[in-house]
C-alpha cells in the first residue's frame, strides 16, 4: 500500500458517501417526528342528554395532526329508544349527528390537552300507538367542550379517551296531540354529557 501510494498518490480507497437523509426510506423514528400526520379512528361513543335514556352507538373519525394541534371531523350513530309515557311506549328516536372540532395537546406521550367541538344532532323518529302514526325529526346545535388523553402504541396506533359536555343552542321537543293541545313527551336537556373512546390508525 505504501509503494502503491508513492507512486500514484490518488490510488487510496474515497469513503464511501453517506445515505442522504432526505433521499433515504422513512425510519419509524422520522415518522414520528414528522410535523404531520393523517389519522382515522373507529369510537365508540355515550351521551346522555339528547335522547330518552344514555345512548351508546359508533363513530367514525377523520383528521390531521400538525405539531400539537388535531383538527377532525367526525359522525355519530345512536340506536333507536322507546320513548315512554305512562305505562305505554308512544314513539321511538334515534340520533345522527357530525361534528367538526380542534383539540391541542398541552403535554405529550400520552398527549392530553382539551378540545372544542361544533356539532350539529339530528334526532329522527315516529309515533307508536298514534292515527294516523307521523314520522318526526328535528335538529340542533351544540358546543361541546371537552377533555381528551391520547396514548400511542408505536407510529401507527394510539388509544383515545374523551369526556366532555355539550351546551345546545336550542331544545327539540317531541309531543303526542291533536295540534292546540299537544302533550310533550320527550325534550333534549339543556346540557348533555359525552364519552367517546376508540382506537385510531395514523398515516
Amino acid at each position: 500500500v505504501i509503494l502503491a501510494l508513492l507512486i500514484d498518490p490518488h490510488a487510496a480507497p474515497e469513503p464511501e458517501p453517506e445515505p442522504d437523509s432526505e433521499t433515504s426510506a422513512p425510519t419509524p423514528a422520522n415518522r414520528r417526528n414528522r410535523a404531520w400526520h393523517g389519522f382515522v379512528r373507529a369510537e365508540l361513543v355515550a351521551d346522555a342528554g339528547l335522547l330518552p335514556n344514555v345512548g351508546v352507538g359508533p363513530g367514525l373519525v377523520g383528521g390531521v395532526v400538525v405539531y400539537r394541534t388535531t383538527v377532525e371531523l367526525a359522525a355519530t350513530y345512536l340506536p333507536t329508544q322507546s320513548i315512554p309515557h305512562g305505562t305505554r311506549d308512544v314513539g321511538e328516536l334515534r340520533m345522527l349527528s357530525a361534528r367538526l372540532g380542534v383539540c391541542q395537546d398541552l403535554l405529550q406521550n400520552p398527549g392530553l390537552g382539551p378540545c372544542l367541538f361544533g356539532e350539529y344532532a339530528r334526532l329522527v323518529g315516529r309515533g307508536s300507538g298514534l292515527d294516523p302514526a307521523r314520522d318526526v325529526n328535528g335538529g340542533l346545535w351544540s358546543l361541546l367542550l371537552a377533555a381528551r388523553v391520547l396514548v400511542p402504541f408505536g407510529t401507527t396506533f394510539a388509544w383515545m379517551l374523551e369526556l366532555g359536555i355539550g351546551l345546545p343552542l336550542s331544545v327539540a321537543e317531541f309531543t303526542v296531540g291533536m295540534p292546540g293541545n299537544a302533550e310533550t313527551v320527550h325534550e333534549t336537556n339543556g346540557v348533555v354529557g359525552r364519552a367517546r373512546t376508540g382506537i385510531e390508525l395514523r398515516f
